[in-house]
């Protein structure tokens, strides 16, 4: 057996809305009472006034509060009704219409039909069910809040404010930071601290309790010079003045936005246009890609004297590498340009290195690193690793020094008496010429065939005077010996040009300088130690097996790198890279043009067509 409970209500535009709900079971209690399955939301009714039973054809309503029902006119405590027949229950100023459907189905139809008893209105009884008569007013109240607000949360913290001493800027070189955060966390909250949007980070956890150590003017945006006071040695992207006019747009529109940002100090590139604090104490998240973008999408036209070229994905659009190579090598600051690997590149760093010749398996050069063995560091054939030695962190290489990465093969040994070496001077010919003089004082006339010896176990002299026997004749002259170790085929000549003595007939020889580039693209991070894998031998990005000549440049151009990277879309296989996978934009490192005593042309090697 079912019982339907619907309840006609009525808009507020006209119309009833009609909602129904059905009851399991064959019994429904009617109250004002929530707890009711039919509620009749009127004062007159009690929370449990009474309750219907169904039982066969009949239907009993019989009161449950002691109140009697009033049903068609008549009151009494219980009433029982023919369930074919239709009845009307009233209870204030509702009434409750019992049918029965065909199926056997009981409906009990809730109307309101008179105004709610014991009120005079719908106002009267929101008033009724509010506190309304014992408070003060809704626009009372609303003012003193108002007031309340404004006095804790602006007018306290200002005047605090205020009144505080003023405060000098933290400078990093008056007191290391550990200092300086224990004598911050000795401040305790002031007022102001309503005004925090939420916890700092850890890095700037020590300032929690001092807002003035950051916001140093009321009513001001944090300045720079509020982060740089600790942060002193963090290099800008660019200068100040390039940094705006790459952010704003030209015309009009970019005017009034750059005046409005200075007017209320909110200038593009300053530090909390990225570095935004009070967003919790989780490492903040890393800078989208899109900021890069913002300024370096069409940075020709906002500037057109720069030499970046425009860039917004490593994949679409990015330009081809530019590394600065060495033009002129010098005993101090070489001359150096930046060219693209678009062409064929040649670099004059003064050495003279024959990578194919070191590199190969089957030469001289390879059986010689054979018979030396493993207490020499080889064993077999020379490779890439022999001289190329990884730095601590095993991003970039180490220095190549002669002693260390040439002079196992190359020896600068040219005399041993007992278990004491002789050693020439490497890099200081004037030494090498005192000390060869000095040598061949005493040693008397050259030996017309002097013993074989390898380099590393014999005299590098003796093996020069061997291999320039034609020339020293028996008793030549001890000049004529020194002469001998810089001329072609002596022990100087074979790596370094020799710049013969201004006055002829002197010995004063010199040496071409020697500069070696350790950092190619000074604002492109790359790491060797992400690359180091079985799968990338040196040779899968550098040529260098094929090389003949040291002035080939051997870095890889950018359609190697994107063999195994993509820009920021994703895609299969391939390695998702964005502006920060390679470049960092707080860079200290200074561009070639930015050393001091550099001297970079203004033209590329492109368009020289270098060969």
């Amino acid at each position: 057996m079912t019982i339907i409970v619907r309840t006609i209500t009525q808009r507020a535009g006209g119309g009833d809305i009609t909602r129904q709900t059905p009851v399991d079971g064959d019994e429904v209690l009617i109250g004002r009472g929530t707890d009711c399955p039919l509620q009749v939301p009127d004062l007159g009714v009690m929370l449990n006034h009474a309750r219907l039973r169904r039982t066969g054809d009949r239907i009993v309503i019989e009161a449950v509060a002691g109140v009697d029902i009033e049903l068609g006119g008549k009151f009494g405590p219980r009433f029982e009704i023919d369930a074919g027949k239709p009845a009307t229950i009233r209870m204030g100023g509702h009434t409750i219409a019992v049918g029965t459907e065909p199926d056997g189905t009981t409906i009990l139809t809730l109307e309101r039909v008179a105004a709610i008893s014991d009120a005079g209105d719908a106002e009267d009884e929101v008033r009724i069910f509010t506190l309304a008569g014992g408070t003060f007013g809704r626009r009372r109240m609303a003012w003193a809040g108002v007031i309340v607000i404004l006095a804790l949360f602006l007018i306290w913290p200002v005047a605090a404010f205020m009144a505080a001493p003023p405060r000098a800027p933290l400078a990093a070189d008056a007191q290391t930071a550990s200092a300086k955060l224990a004598k911050l966390e000795e401040v305790s909250a002031g007022p102001d601290i309503s005004w925090s949007s939420g916890p700092l980070s850890k890095a700037h956890a020590g300032l929690a309790n001092d807002c003035g150590a950051c916001h140093q003017a009321a009513f001001t945006s944090i300045r720079d010079d509020s982060c740089i006071a600790c942060h002193s040695k963090v290099a800008d992207h660019a200068k100040p003045d390039r940094l705006q006019g790459a952010m704003f747009s030209a015309g009009v529109g970019g005017l009034v936005k750059r005046t409005s940002a200075h007017a209320f100090n909110l200038p593009e590139g300053r530090c909390a246009s990225c570095h935004s604090e009070h967003e919790g104490v989780n490492p903040p998240p890393a800078t989208d890609a899109g900021q890069c973008i913002d300024c370096h999408r069409d940075l020709k036209a906002k500037l057109p004297d720069t030499v970046l070229a425009d860039a917004t994905d490593f994949a679409a659009n990015h330009p081809q590498f530019r590394p600065a190579v060495v033009t002129q090598p010098a005993f101090g600051t070489p001359q150096t340009m930046r060219v693209s690997l678009d062409g064929k590149v040649k670099e004059n760093s003064g050495l003279i290195f024959p990578h194919d010749l070191h590199l190969s398996k089957t030469n001289g050069v390879a059986r010689m690193a054979i018979s030396l063995g493993k207490g020499a560091g080889y064993g077999s054939a020379m490779d890439c690793a022999d001289c190329h030695r990884p730095d601590g962190g095993n991003v970039r290489f180490m220095p190549i020094e002669m002693e260390r990465d040439c002079g196992t093969c190359h020896s600068l040994v040219f005399d041993r008496d007992g278990g004491t070496q002789r050693t020439l001077r490497h890099g200081e010919p004037k030494q090498v010429v005192a000390d060869l003089r000095d040598f061949y004082r005493l040693q008397g006339p050259i030996a017309e065939n002097p013993a074989r010896r390898i380099p590393g176990e014999g005299f590098a002299i003796q093996s020069v005077a061997r291999r320039s026997q034609a020339k020293l004749a028996f008793g030549s002259s001890v000049a004529d010996r020194i002469r001998s170790v810089f001329q072609p085929g002596g022990a100087c000549a074979d790596c370094h040009t020799i710049l013969p003595p201004a006055v002829p007939g002197s010995l004063d020889y010199r040496i071409a300088p020697v500069s070696l580039t350790d950092r190619y693209m000074s604002h492109g991070w790359f790491s060797h130690a992400d690359h180091d894998t079985a799968d990338m031998p040196c040779a899968s990005c550098h040529v260098a097996k094929s090389s003949k000549v040291s002035s080939d440049l051997l870095i890889p151009g950018i359609a190697n790198c994107r063999e195994c990277h993509v820009g920021a879309e994703p895609k299969k296989g391939k390695i998702t890279s964005d502006c920060a996978a390679c470049h960092v934009y707080h860079d200290g490192s200074p561009l070639p043009s930015q050393k001091k005593g550099s001297r970079v042309a203004a033209i590329d090697w492109q368009k020289r067509k270098l060969s």
